[in-house]
């Protein structure tokens, strides 16, 4: 009797943990390392900057999300961009440059451009300072902001006509703190407005703004945080002076270190340009910096260090680094395992993918996964569309959902609506699949398709045979996708819809994961994220960790 009771409060107590760690299932990957820092964003970090990520290694988040694309010279960089594959607004870069796309560049002429400002901390600002009618930012993240940020580095100039300098850790204007001023916002504005809520007229003028500001990034506090782990010496051999191979062995070819692998082969090019700068003396090697922001860098900090000449050098190439573009392999040298890493896919460059396996082939023990827009639909419709078109009659049956679709017996599907065709081919069928080549591949790196919310969601079926031919064990939706009811495409004119936990539910049933994902202008509402959490989705991209982090949780207390 006594043993049976004692399983009996065994597996209640087991059941109740369950019960408690629900929300805890729920991983939270920062969008971007820590959130977007455009036009619109939050994040008081360069978005997929090394500063960024570090945000995200400090909060102990379980991973992060980032974007990247194919060089001219076939690298791989860590960058959003924009839509039509030009550089976007989180870069000073010049007028020769400004229309250019990133796959005609070549990885070096990339990382020649400085970071610039995030939007949050300039226009963005000022922008809650006037009493916009958008906001995007609660009390809890401008306090971050000014904690966490601005403070740690002191008043910093927003005069746009004015480059801040990088031979202090103060800057002024006014004799105003940024970080004071940032505090007395929060504490006068009641109400808190998104900046989707804008016009897009409106949106565009904002982002236009932010496209000819010209403030660079600077963080001389976090500069101390990082000599400190190049002190360490875990981080030399990973960031060594440019060229050096690094001597850890978990970053070499798995098969003796000779092979030629995608490493060596960038290498040799490096080691010849570090064996020109070891030759330099120090004012040659300050000449030779091209980056003017961070020659003031090494003028106004590194140089001022009691270390030797190769050092000073090494210091200042590591540093660097998080103010630039990085390349993936940089990421992955500087954080290893501390985080997962969500690579989503961009570009029209097929071979990527390709690219990316050759890197990733010296990091096996880590945690990755792959993701793009760019997927075709492969539920042969397509192939079936021109004799569904030929075909005159369309019975009763065909006029309702899909009988052979799970929404068929779902008591939330509604009457069909007029539509084009569903049978159409998909506008993507058109663009680069940037997802084929890493369909079942080698390192066994699971896959997601991402899913757009300004599109209609494909039926069950259609989604469903999509994954299976890219072997996608998940799927990546818009957080607004599920906030009513989802609409689908049905057969040939009808639309199909079905409750947002039906959805959730079928993908769940098939053994798919799911993410949610939050965008460049999407606020994260605590409420949002705290419904997404209940509703049991596997993982969450949010743009702010720390309001991602309190809704977990709080879901995991209750």
């Amino acid at each position: 009797m006594g043993t049976r009771k004692g399983k009996f409060i065994l597996l209640a107590s087991f059941l109740y943990v369950v019960k408690n760690c629900a929300g805890q299932m729920t991983t939270i990957v920062g969008h971007r390392g820590c959130g977007t820092s455009e036009a619109g964003g939050t994040s008081p970090y360069p978005e997929n900057s090394l500063y960024s990520f570090k945000k995200a290694v400090d909060e102990n988040i379980d991973g992060v999300e980032l974007d990247v694309w194919l060089t001219k010279d076939k690298q791989v960089v860590v960058i959003h961009g924009t839509d039509d594959g030009l550089l976007g607004h989180t870069l000073l870069y010049d007028e020769d440059s400004q229309q250019k796309c990133i796959e005609d560049l070549t990885a070096e002429e990339i990382q020649s451009y400085h970071f610039k400002e995030p939007w949050i901390l300039n226009k963005g600002r000022r922008f809650y300072q006037q009493g916009s009618t958008a906001s995007g930012v609660s009390t809890v993240e401008m306090e971050n902001v000014a904690t966490n940020h601005t403070e740690r580095e002191g008043i910093i100039s927003h005069n746009d006509n004015n480059v801040c300098s990088c031979s202090s850790g103060h800057h002024h204007q006014g004799g105003h703190s940024h970080g004071l001023r940032v505090k007395t916002l929060v504490k006068n504005e009641e109400e808190q407005v998104k900046f989707a809520t804008l016009s897009r007229s409106e949106k565009l003028r904002k982002k236009m703004e932010y496209a000819d500001y010209g403030q660079p990034y600077i963080n001389m506090e976090e500069n101390e945080e990082l000599e400190k782990l190049f002190n360490e010496g875990s981080l030399q051999g990973s960031f060594s002076e440019e060229g050096e191979q690094s001597s850890q062995g978990e970053e070499q070819p798995s098969q003796g270190g000779e092979e030629p692998t995608y490493e060596p082969r960038q290498s040799r090019r490096e080691r010849r340009n570090a064996r020109m700068s070891e030759q330099l003396l120090e004012g040659e090697f300050i000449n030779s910096i091209k980056c003017s922001f961070c020659k003031e860098l090494y003028t106004g900090y590194v140089m001022k260090k009691n270390y030797t000449l190769k050092k000073k050098k090494k210091l200042f190439k590591f540093l660097s680094k998080f103010y630039h573009v990085p390349l993936l392999k940089d990421l992955l040298n500087l954080y290893k395992d501390k985080l997962t890493y969500d690579i989503e896919l961009k570009g029209t460059k097929e071979d990527l993918g390709v690219h990316i396996l050759d890197v990733l082939e010296n990091y096996k023990q880590y945690k990755f996964k792959f993701s793009s827009f760019n997927w075709v639909l492969q539920d042969g419709q397509m192939e079936k569309g021109s004799e569904q078109e030929k075909s005159a009659e369309v019975s009763p049956a065909a006029s309702s959902p899909d009988a052979s679709s799970p929404v068929a017996s779902s008591p939330a599907a509604s009457p069909p609506a007029a539509s084009p065709p569903a049978a159409s081919p998909p506008d993507n069928v058109q663009q680069a699949d940037l997802l084929k080549p890493l369909r079942n591949n080698k390192l066994n790196i699971p896959v997601a398709l991402l899913f757009s919310d300004d599109e209609v969601m494909p039926n069950f079926v259609s989604i469903l045979s999509t994954m299976k031919y890219y072997n996608a064990e998940w799927a990546h939706f818009s957080y607004r996708s599920f906030m009513r009811p989802v609409v689908m495409n049905g057969n040939k004119r009808n639309k199909i819809v079905t409750s947002a936990n039906h959805f959730i539910e079928m993908l769940h049933n098939n053994k798919k994961k799911i993410m949610i994902y939050w965008g460049t202008e999407d606020k994260d509402e605590y409420e949002d994220l705290l419904l997404y959490i209940k509703m049991g989705v596997d993982s969450i991209c949010p743009n702010n960790i720390d309001v991602a982090r309190q809704a977990r949780l709080h879901a995991s207390s209750e």
